[in-house]
């Protein structure tokens, strides 16, 4: 017999999820300049579900700093603004401010930015 959890169960139900309905919020994206690309990206997608961005990141009410090799520390204090650390690559001297954020592990590839604009209301 196998393991209970290697099974596949006889009716598995496969679940739709109900976003919460999107409100505006406004953002600010904090990046190296080697990875303008991906912050691109990412503005293109939160500005595609309403989302206004910043022109600078204390007054946003949401920050994305993307980290990587280029970038391991957010200019903001994460005790006093929403920070959400976005990891694009291993850096072992990510500052200690950011380290004891949750943050989003996009180093296997940068997907699901969808899923970021829909939840950016519900940290």
């Amino acid at each position: 017999m196998g393991k209970p959890e290697a099974t596949v169960p006889i009716r598995s139900r496969h679940w739709k999820v109900d976003y919460p309905e999107p409100k505006s919020t406004s953002f600010f994206v904090e990046y190296a300049p080697q990875d303008r690309i991906i912050a691109t990206e990412m503005i293109k997608a939160l500005k595609s579900h309403g989302h206004r961005q910043s022109d600078n990141a204390s007054s946003a009410a949401s920050v994305f700093t993307l980290v990587s090799t280029f970038k391991d520390d957010s200019e903001l204090d994460c005790e006093k603004h929403v920070v959400y650390p976005v990891i694009l690559q291993s850096n072992d001297k990510i500052s200690r401010q950011l380290s004891k954020v949750q943050w989003m592990d996009f180093r296997l590839g940068v997907r699901n930015l969808d899923v970021v604009g829909k939840l950016i209301n519900e940290p």
